[in-house]
């Protein structure tokens, strides 16, 4: 140890994959769900967009992750797509889901403008939103902000909040 006292954690350590605006594209899906099995995610955090009941069980069968949904633009079929996402033991929230996921705070909606206004108040360790199919990563006032666009993931470690981006095709 080098006379230095063992590294404390201040966070458990876990990873969050980020997706968002998958529009029933299946092979892309099976893309993903095939990157955050590998990377042995422990949370799905998908910003809307998903479309169909099928890919919510789709991501609901990645051993060991928790699906954190909120439906966007396009998701018709919002009361099939909750349904699902309970029955794979997940959660899909309406508009914008607010809470802890990995021992931190996380703000994620559809629509960019309600969560980057939101996130000028402060408290958010991470903001997610979606729609633009534009990937943008950036930190704001201590939040990092993530859109991983329509071509790929982000997938966030919760201890010290370094992100690698996926691309998917």
């Amino acid at each position: 140890m080098c006379g230095g006292r063992p590294r404390r954690r201040l966070f458990s350590d876990m990873k969050i994959g980020i997706v968002t605006d998958t529009h029933d594209r299946w092979a892309v899906v099976r893309s993903i769900v095939e990157c955050f099995t590998a990377r042995g995610v422990s949370h799905i955090l998908h910003a809307g967009d998903i479309m169909s009941p099928e890919v919510v069980e789709m991501f609901g069968a990645v051993k060991g992750a928790t699906l954190i949904g909120v439906l966007g633009n396009c998701d018709t079929e919002r009361l099939s797509l909750m349904e699902a996402a309970k029955r794979a033991g997940g959660q899909m929230h309406s508009q914008r889901f607010e809470g802890v996921v990995g021992e931190r705070s996380v703000l994620m909606g559809h629509d960019p403008a309600r969560v980057l206004h939101r996130i000028a108040g402060g408290g958010y360790d991470l903001a997610v939103y979606g729609h633009t199919h534009a990937q943008d990563i950036h930190t704001e006032g201590g939040t990092l902000v993530v859109n991983p666009g329509a071509r790929g993931v982000v997938i966030v470690e919760t201890d010290d909040m370094t992100y690698e981006t996926v691309p998917v095709e």
